[in-house]
């Protein structure tokens, strides 16, 4: 899914009537479910599972970060927070719409619903990719997390990542999920990566390291996904 652990096409089929780089002849219902509970068909029970690992990995570490006083406050603590924060709900939406929504459109409410869980999908996703290249730039000491104003402009970035994808769902917009959905989450994720990694090098600091995992794993989907 948006996060990392989805099949590429299936996801490539569910965006292909909103503006995604996928063969055009693919119904964007093609999924094949592979358990059920009663009459719900369920998509991989194991994707359920990498998806919950996800959002507690991205919840409970937001939480710990804005909650735990032994994390000294700085310019990127409340970045780090928001950014655990998005990768915990990339995983819920991600979860929702792949693994119970999809298998199960023969329902119209469910068809409805899927595509507004689309939305978010992708939003909470391309903000993900947006805020670790924050997080690379407050480590720098370039943004400040606890300035109103530049926490302002941050909303007003994520507000502007959901009308991109609020376009793509009507039509507007053709590149919208190449352009956030694969580019803003893969370059985003991989310049994190990339400052941090020449930051931790040239200090012998490791600090904040694991950092790096959810970050790789989420960019490099993103860069094979384009490829």
């Amino acid at each position: 899914f948006s996060s990392v652990f989805m099949n590429a096409s299936l996801v490539g089929s569910l965006m292909t009537d909103f503006g995604s780089p996928w063969n055009p002849n693919k119904t964007w219902c093609e999924a094949v479910p592979t358990w059920h509970i009663g009459p719900v068909a369920v998509y991989d029970p194991s994707e359920v599972l990498c998806a919950g690992l996800g959002l507690l990995i991205g919840f409970l570490g937001c939480y710990a970060i804005a909650t735990h006083h032994s994390v000294p406050s700085s310019p990127s603590k409340g970045m780090y927070a928001a950014t655990l924060f998005t990768f915990g709900c990339m995983n819920v939406s991600g979860m929702l719409l792949f693994c119970f929504l999809t298998p199960n459109l023969r329902w119209p409410a469910v068809a409805a619903l899927a595509q507004g869980v689309l939305v978010l999908d992708g939003t909470f996703s391309s903000c993900t990719g947006l805020n670790f290249l924050l997080c690379a730039l407050s480590d720098c000491s370039v943004v400040d997390f606890r300035k109103a104003e530049q926490r302002a402009v941050i909303a007003v970035l994520y507000a502007l990542i959901c009308g991109g994808f609020l376009l793509a769902s009507v039509g507007l917009w053709k590149k919208a999920w190449v352009v956030l959905y694969f580019g803003l989450t893969a370059g985003g994720s991989m310049t994190f990566v990339v400052v941090s990694l020449a930051r931790m090098v040239m200090s012998w600091d490791w600090a904040g390291i694991e950092y790096l995992v959810p970050a790789i794993l989420v960019g490099l989907f993103g860069l094979t996904t384009l490829g």
